[in-house]
C-alpha cells in the first residue's frame, strides 16, 4: 500500500481518504481549541476512557479521531461510533469499512485512519538498545551497535506492527522481526503477517505508521 499522508498540528485543508492519514498533533497547543470544538466529547467516551490512566489527554485524542473520521467521511463528528476489540484496541463501528489506530506519549499524539487496518507509533529517541528479550536474534545481531534512531525505529515498527495486526496487547516484541527496507521504512514480521512501518522525526519524536506489505 502506499505510503500515509502526513498531517501535523491544526488542520485546515482535509485530504481525501485514498491513502492512510497519519495526523500528529500536540494536545496542549491552544491552535488546536477550535478543532475540539468541532467536535464533543460523548457520553459513551467517557464511559469507555474516564477511568483509565491519563483520562483527560485519551478523551482529547478520542475527541481528534472522532473529528479526523467525520471530515475523511464527510459524516457529523456526533455519528461516529467505536468499540473495542476483545484485546482492547479501539474499533470504528460508524463509518463502516474504517479502521483506527492511536498512540500518546504524555501530550504528543498520532492518529491513524485507513480503510485498511494501520498501526501507529510515537516513541521519545531512545538512548540504549532494546533490550535482549525484546528483540529476536538477527536484530540482536544488527542493530546492538547502530545508532538511537535504529533502536528507536526498530521498536516504532514492532509496535506498529502488533497495533496493525491487533494484538499489540498480548503480542511478546521478540515475537516481531524488523528489519530496515530504505531511508523511511522497516518491514515488520510476524506469523500474521507483515508491514511496512513508514517513519518520520517530529524533533526528539519518531512517528511510525504500519500498513500491510
Amino acid at each position: 500500500m502506499t505510503g500515509p499522508v502526513w498531517l501535523s498540528g491544526p488542520v485546515a485543508d482535509w485530504p481525501t481518504a485514498d491513502r492512510p492519514i497519519a495526523w500528529h498533533v500536540r494536545l496542549d497547543d491552544a491552535a488546536m481549541d477550535p478543532l475540539y470544538r468541532s467536535a464533543a466529547i460523548l457520553p459513551e467516551d467517557r464511559h469507555d476512557l474516564a477511568t483509565r490512566p491519563g483520562a483527560a489527554l485519551r478523551l482529547r485524542r478520542r475527541q481528534l479521531t472522532r473529528l479526523l473520521l467525520a471530515r475523511v467521511s464527510a459524516m457529523h463528528p456526533d455519528t461516529i461510533a467505536f468499540t473495542r476489540s476483545p484485546l482492547g484496541a479501539p474499533q470504528v463501528i460508524e463509518p463502516a469499512g474504517w479502521h483506527v489506530s492511536i498512540a500518546g506519549r504524555g501530550a504528543a499524539a498520532l492518529i491513524g485512519v485507513s480503510r485498511r487496518p494501520i498501526g501507529v507509533d510515537l516513541e521519545e529517541m531512545l538512548d540504549a538498545p532494546l533490550p535482549d528479550d525484546a528483540m529476536t536474534a538477527r536484530e540482536r545481531e544488527g542493530i546492538a551497535n547502530a545508532a538511537p534512531l535504529d533502536w528507536t525505529a526498530c521498536w516504532v515498527a514492532k509496535e506498529a506492527h502488533a497495533k496493525r495486526i491487533g494484538i499489540a496487547s498480548a503480542i511478546d516484541p521478540a515475537a516481531i522481526d524488523t528489519r530496515v527496507l530504505d531511508a523511511d521504512r522497516w518491514i515488520a514480521e510476524t506469523t500474521e503477517g507483515r508491514s511496512h512501518c513508514h517513519l518520520r522525526q517530529a524533533g526528539s519524536l519518531l512517528l511510525g505508521v504500519a500498513v500491510a506489505a
